[in-house]
């Protein structure tokens, strides 16, 4: 999933450069070449031209590198993202879903380096301290980055422009890698209705009887877990909602049949619940 970026000082890891430091180092690597050229006239071109690819090789850090993507990140973000197609969206949650072994919606050490081991190899495995810190810089607002990765911000790492530049993370392969070449995801199609009014949920009388077992989560929970904030889009009916914001919330009783359907239910801040597709939803993040 994510190449290994090792730093020697202090243990960094997959470090976030800010743009100044961008300038800084690009000042840096200007005062390098100009010195190396003046070499170059005052010692002869032979000695002169060594030294200039001795001053352009040297890199102890990596931090050319690390100023390589973060210029692309910078660029990419300044951009547009396309939106994800609905193939990409379930490639995230079948992987997601292989490697959640203990099915919590979190990707422990243990899970994540399982993920690691499949896509990139052994020499991009983390130990705690560098998950932790890769998590803080993907999600810096993280209140328990120990207890591991979030389906949210995995999704992140694979679907939003920005972090799949900075990270370096191809989808496409990596869900060849796990699955192989003619394994396809299973997109099922969703209703044309665009919205449906859902009624606030009634009281649920007390069970005579010991209930069922819970079936297993549709893939649309996964991708919008109850607490995320949204927005809503591309409405074609109830135009007017178009552009609010919400709450995604668990379904009721009543509403458990809309989200088998690959509905998700929205909270609004009215205090009103629709039930919406997913290509109508966006996580705010």
């Amino acid at each position: 999933m994510l190449p290994m970026r090792r730093f020697p000082a202090a243990g960094l890891c997959l470090g976030v450069v800010t743009l100044g430091l961008v300038q800084e180092l690009t000042f840096s690597l200007y005062r390098t070449s100009a010195w190396a050229v003046g070499q170059v006239a005052s010692n002869g071109g032979l000695r002169g031209s060594h030294m200039v690819r001795r001053a352009e090789a040297f890199d102890p850090f990596g931090l050319k590198g690390a100023l390589k993507d973060t210029v692309e990140g910078l660029m990419d973000g300044l951009s547009g993202d396309e939106e994800p197609s609905q193939e990409e969206e379930q490639m995230v949650v079948e992987i997601f879903e292989k490697f959640d072994l203990d099915r919590d919606g979190v990707l422990n050490l243990k899970e994540f380096n399982e993920l690691q081991m499949t896509t990139e190899g052994s020499e991009a495995l983390y130990n705690a301290d560098q998950l932790k810190s890769l998590l803080l810089a993907v999600n810096p607002d993280m209140e328990k980055p120990e207890l591991g990765m979030p389906f949210a911000d995995y999704r992140r790492l694979y679907l939003e422009g920005r972090m799949r530049r900075a990270y370096s993370t191809d989808l496409r392969k990596d869900y060849q890698k796990i699955f192989g070449a003619d394994h396809k995801p299973v997109v099922t199609a969703e209703p044309v209705v665009d919205t449906v009014a859902v009624d606030p949920p009634a009281a649920a009388p007390a069970p005579a009887a010991p209930a069922p077992a819970a079936p297993e989560e549709p893939p649309v929970v996964k991708r919008f877990p109850a607490g995320s904030k949204v927005t809503i889009k591309g409405l074609t009916g109830a135009v007017e909602l178009n552009g609010q914001e919400g709450e995604v919330v668990p379904p009721s009783p009543q509403e458990a049949e809309l989200a088998a359907e690959g509905r998700v239910i929205v909270l609004l801040s009215d205090g009103d619940r629709v039930a919406l597709r997913a290509d109508n939803v966006r996580l705010k993040f």
